[in-house]
């Protein structure tokens, strides 16, 4: 890149989400400079922030689709930007089944009411004593209202025979059908940077959630010097110029510091 480019920060609200990205804009390419992605004090990329509403504003979808490509652009430039992703996100990027156990961390509340729901004495739920049926209480810009997990939901009553019917229909509504378009898009977004849409689930699918936050977040581990310098290739420099053993004596003694 020649010169100097001019500087833009794009700052982007939605779903809790302060996403923060400094890049050059250099003439017909975009190179990223700089990445932070800043969520909630959690720092997950998450379904469930995702399904908070957000139809009031007509660029959310929009939102979401620029924060993929963020998240490609910081994979592809190997910036790490201190996020995570939550497995139910990630599986459904992914196009992967999620379980219930999967969702233990995203909705704990969830979790357990359907683990009892699983676990109850089949006498009692037969006795319809829950008064449950196939359908599901959503909130939504600050009205209520009932959706059904599947046709005649209202009038299919929960029972010992098709109680895991109901909570799987209930966790892939919660999970897959309520954020479908968010996610969707946030993927487009994604697929927009590989240049190849059948790419991007290929690319979840093919990785491991720990894999793929240790290419976003990074190690918790104490850095190894020893490592880093084995493992370290000079570009116009040798290792044994002044400036390199500088350079190595400052590390250590920051990760000594720290």
């Amino acid at each position: 890149m020649c010169g100097l480019p001019a500087v833009y920060v794009l700052k982007i609200l939605e779903c809790n989400l302060r996403l923060l990205a400094v890049v050059y804009l250099d003439k017909e390419r975009l190179d990223l400079l700089l990445l932070m992605l800043i969520y909630d004090p959690s720092k997950h990329i998450s379904a469930k922030k995702a399904m908070k509403p957000s139809k009031v504003d007509p660029m959310h979808l929009d939102y979401f689709s620029f924060s993929g490509r963020i998240i490609a652009l910081a994979l592809m430039h190997k910036v790490q930007v201190g996020v995570v992703f939550d497995r139910v996100f990630f599986l459904q990027l992914a196009g992967k089944y999620i379980s219930l156990e999967d969702i233990r961390d995203a909705d704990p509340r969830l979790y357990d009411s359907c683990k009892q729901i699983l676990e109850m004495d089949a006498e009692f739920i037969d006795s319809d004593a829950l008064g449950l049926t196939f359908v599901r209480d959503v909130e939504e810009l600050g009205s209520r209202k009932i959706v059904e997990l599947c046709p005649g939901g209202k009038c299919m009553v929960v029972n010992s025979k098709n109680r895991e019917e109901y909570v799987n229909l209930l966790i892939r509504h919660q999970f897959v059908t309520s954020i479908s378009e968010q996610a969707t898009h946030f993927a487009k977004g994604f697929a927009d940077i590989l240049g190849n849409p059948r790419l991007q689930k290929f690319f979840f699918q093919s990785l491991e959630l720990e894999d793929l936050d240790w290419m976003l977040f990074g190690s918790e581990s104490a850095i190894c010097v020893d490592d880093w310098k084995a493992h370290t290739e000079y570009n116009g420099y040798k290792e044994t110029d002044p400036q390199i053993i500088w350079f190595w004596k400052v590390h250590a003694c920051r990760i000594l510091s720290s």
